[in-house]
């Protein structure tokens, strides 16, 4: 039940936010605001999914391909934002910290085999290793990426909250609230209206 009212708020902040950036994106003719609409949109999708599970088969409900597609798709169009909000072309600022992304996400990929299929948490180490690279290297590529930054640390405040999700997930199962699942995942929710100001100095930039 708890599962349940969770997926549903997070499901209607989500489809708000798609239909407030995809406004943007039509009033602006903005690639920025459209890649951020398509992500709302893939991961909205992926939580209605979920809770379609949950209403018709209950606490039983296991995750499928079909779930992991958006979540997938929601990440590729996360990484199309990063890179569409780039300034020009410029000589960028060559740090190492960058590369302890992708050790971290193929590390915890690994870490979570011993509960998930192989080829997914391959699929999201990849995936989330490239948004986070990217983010990481704007973060640390000097003056130019300034008014990025913002953007920057909000999408890895996502994908840190998301592991955090997904580590809590294998220890506790408990459908209630004390389980600290649901505050990570309220937390996750409370940061889709933030990319709205940090996107907006971005496009600004």
């Amino acid at each position: 039940m708890v599962e349940s009212i969770d997926n549903i708020i997070q499901t209607a902040v989500l489809l708000v936010c798609t239909f407030a950036a995809a406004n943007l994106a039509f009033r602006e003719k903005s690639r920025a605001w459209t890649f951020l609409a398509f992500f709302f949109a893939s991961f909205a999708l992926d939580d209605l999914y979920l809770v379609l599970c949950l209403l018709t088969v209950g606490d039983s409900a296991t995750l499928t391909v079909a779930a992991d597609l958006g979540w997938y798709a929601a990440f590729i169009f996360l990484y199309f934002l990063v890179r569409q909000t780039a300034p020009p072309d410029g000589t960028e600022k060559k740090h190492f910290l960058p590369w302890l992304a992708p050790v971290f996400t193929m590390g915890m990929a690994v870490f979570f085999m011993q509960w998930g299929e192989v080829v997914s948490n391959l699929i999201y180490g990849m995936l989330f290793g490239l948004v986070m690279f990217t983010a990481v290297s704007r973060l640390t590529g000097g003056e130019r990426y300034r008014k990025q930054r913002p953007l920057c640390a909000a999408v890895l405040l996502l994908c840190f909250l998301e592991y955090a999700l997904w580590t809590i997930s294998c220890f506790f199962h408990e459908d209630a609230l004390t389980n600290p699942y649901y505050l990570a995942d309220f937390l996750i929710t409370l940061t889709f209206p933030l990319f709205f100001p940090v996107t907006r100095k971005a496009v600004e930039a």
